[in-house]
């Protein structure tokens, strides 16, 4: 099998949640970057990936098939698909906005650090929809959940950021639009058909 490994550089490109069930990670490499799930998270691709791929300088893929995955229909990606999320995952996608702002401090210095302020925002334009169309979440719970998720950011220090201050004053506006919900739909599906073109 160790033939058949090829071996890739790690790229800012591939900071988006991917799936961690088939997966494997050195045990000391985790620890040694302090890597973790948040154990009350059902959807913990997002936290621990974020954390991989900016810790990490490679990653090798293997052609065998290691693991056999099923489709269960009450998943937390077939729920949301289907507009059913629940308060318990809105409130964990708030939880993982939170915890990627933060996380991206860590790199205020570095050349990454904007492209990592935007994906967060991105992730949080995507959980202000998943909360938008949810059936299941009554309107005073959206209420509480679009609070957490307010842009990060104040004007001023958008004003200091050294790269993409454009990409960023257009999402510090979006974000206290009266109609911010319907505006973040329009750049979601804009972003959708952008990807189906490329």
């Amino acid at each position: 099998m160790q033939k058949n490994i090829s071996k890739v550089p790690c790229c800012l490109r591939l900071i988006k949640p991917i799936p961690l069930w088939n997966k494997l990670f050195k045990i000391s490499f985790l620890r040694n970057y302090k890597i973790y799930c948040v154990p009350s998270h059902l959807n913990e691709d997002n936290v621990f990936s974020f954390q991989v791929f900016l810790n990490t300088s490679s990653c090798s893929f293997l052609p065998e098939i290691t693991y056999f995955y099923y489709d269960t229909p009450n998943s937390v990606v077939n729920k949301c698909r289907e507009g059913n999320t629940s308060f318990r995952i809105a409130q964990q996608f708030t939880e993982i906005v939170a915890f990627k702002f933060k996380y991206a401090q860590n790199y205020q210095q570095e050349r990454i650090y904007e492209s990592l302020l935007l994906r967060s925002i991105f992730f949080m334009f995507f959980a202000n929809e998943q909360i938008r169309i949810s059936k299941v979440i009554t309107p005073k719970e959206k209420k509480e959940l679009y609070k957490k998720l307010s842009f990060p950011l104040s004007l001023k220090e958008v004003l200091k950021l050294k790269r993409k201050k454009l990409c960023f004053l257009q999402h510090f506006f979006l974000s206290r639009m009266p109609y911010r919900d319907v505006m973040i739909k329009f750049i979601l599906e804009l972003s959708t058909l952008k990807k189906k073109w490329l």
